[in-house]
């Protein structure tokens, strides 16, 4: 077997199982709900490597946006943080080391992956409408905010991929 065959083969172990890809769309739903018991939710959505394939189990965790709307926007980002991770600890019975970890509240379940939920504000929709390029404000240290284009951002690793014929993701 030659090495980038072994690399391969390696790369493709590590990759989420199709029973743990299965728990990820179960509990987001159970997140989702768990939200919707305070806020109404226009948008709720994932990030980060499982969103774009680049997942390592047991490694990597999921990241999920909740776009709420900008009338429950707070003063401070840690006033958001704190009602998110108290949803998720009254709703989900079933969550354990549900906490703030800037800028999300992280949770897992007893099937060891681990949750990142980013509570978002729309600040500005993208020129084209299709959610693409909207930037949201997030949490950030010391109870402020930043600035964030999640999708932009997979759009520019999923080019850059192709770009390169696979070797980027």
């Amino acid at each position: 077997m030659a090495l980038w065959e072994s690399i391969d083969r390696y790369l493709s172990d590590c990759a989420p199982s199709d029973w743990e890809r299965q728990e990820v769309r179960r509990y987001r739903e159970r997140i989702l709900e768990a939200i919707r018991t305070k806020f109404v939710v226009p948008n709720f959505f994932q990030t980060g490597s499982f969103q774009h394939g680049t997942a390592v189990s047991p490694y990597s965790d999921v990241d999920y946006m909740a776009r709420l709307p900008v009338e429950e926007k707070p003063q401070s980002s840690t006033t958001i943080l704190d009602t998110i991770r108290d949803i998720l600890k009254a709703e989900l019975w079933e969550a354990n080391d549900v906490r703030v970890d800037r800028p999300a509240v992280t949770l897992k379940f007893n099937n060891a992956i681990y949750y990142e939920v980013t509570p978002a504000f729309l600040l500005r929709s993208g020129s084209e409408g299709d959610g693409i390029n909207d930037v949201f404000s997030i949490p950030a240290p010391n109870g402020e905010w930043r600035e964030a284009a999640p999708r932009a951002h997979n759009n520019f690793v999923a080019d850059m991929d192709r770009k390169h014929y696979g070797s980027v993701k």
